[in-house]
């Protein structure tokens, strides 16, 4: 009976998405604006900076190299900066000779009720279905390795870590109650309770685990019945060239889609 129960909800889930997702629908007035980290400028614990690796690099020199002060890096990673990567708050002096230098990150409009991409680039090399026999419970995107990888939607980090055939995995939970997995990560730039708003870095991609090559494995699931990721994914955002950039100014959010990067 819990399995028929369970069935149901998938079915429920998967055709409100599927209307959802239909070009036609009526997009709500109040889209979201999003903001994706890149591999110059990202976000951790709501403060503006970047992921470094930590080989060949003292605190000492990051910190006069970014603009900020040892006792910063070590607070905002609680104290954990003996890692592959350290997370380095950027000044504001910093971060804006990198956007001067045309490294802004990219502003999008999105539907609230929508996942966006985990990638840049999304480069769909699988779906979900059977696959070689079996069930494919996921959505591959395929990327060179270290690829940013961030949050598809606001949530908090319930898993991360290394789950056997996924890799380096990490689970978020978002309020609908659904949580979506990103598997085969190089390497984990988040923790178990911190909460990611939607476009956050939160890895890096990869091919550990079961994986034929460096990819990204989206899924989704509710009460962990898996769902197509397609059916929840916002249309339209996979052409990353019509998009704005952040700039020191930012444009109204009127405007902001009449701007292109330059």
């Amino acid at each position: 009976m819990k399995r028929i129960a369970l069935s149901f909800v998938a079915v429920f889930f998967c055709a409100t998405a599927l209307f959802a997702n239909d070009p036609s629908e009526s997009i709500p007035a109040g889209l979201e604006t999003v903001t994706i980290d890149n591999h110059q400028i990202q976000v951790y614990q709501g403060q503006v900076g970047r992921w470094v690796e930590t080989a060949g690099n003292s605190l000492s020199s990051l910190a006069y190299r970014f603009g900020t002060t040892t006792n910063e890096i070590y607070k905002i990673n609680r104290g954990d900066v003996n890692g592959e990567y350290v997370f380095v708050p950027m000044s504001q002096k910093y971060y804006e000779e990198v956007v001067k230098q045309g490294y802004g990150r990219r502003i999008l409009k999105v539907d609230p009720r929508k996942l966006i991409w985990p990638v840049e680039t999304p480069n769909r090399s699988s779906g979900f279905g059977m696959r070689f026999g079996g069930m494919h419970n996921g959505l591959d995107f395929a990327c060179p390795s270290k690829t940013i990888v961030v949050a598809t939607m606001e949530g908090t980090v319930v898993q991360a870590q290394w789950m056997g055939g996924f890799g380096n995995a990490i689970i978020i939970r978002h309020s609908d109650g659904t949580e979506t997995t990103y598997a085969h990560n190089t390497t984990i730039l988040v923790r178990v309770g911190d909460h990611v708003t939607r476009g956050q870095a939160i890895s890096l991609s990869g091919n550990t685990g079961r994986s034929t090559g460096p990819h990204v494995h989206l899924e989704v699931r509710f009460d962990n019945v898996p769902l197509n990721p397609e059916d929840f994914l916002q249309y339209g955002l996979s052409q990353p060239d019509t998009v704005v950039r952040e700039r020191l100014e930012q444009p109204t959010e009127a405007s902001a889609l009449n701007l292109q990067d330059q």
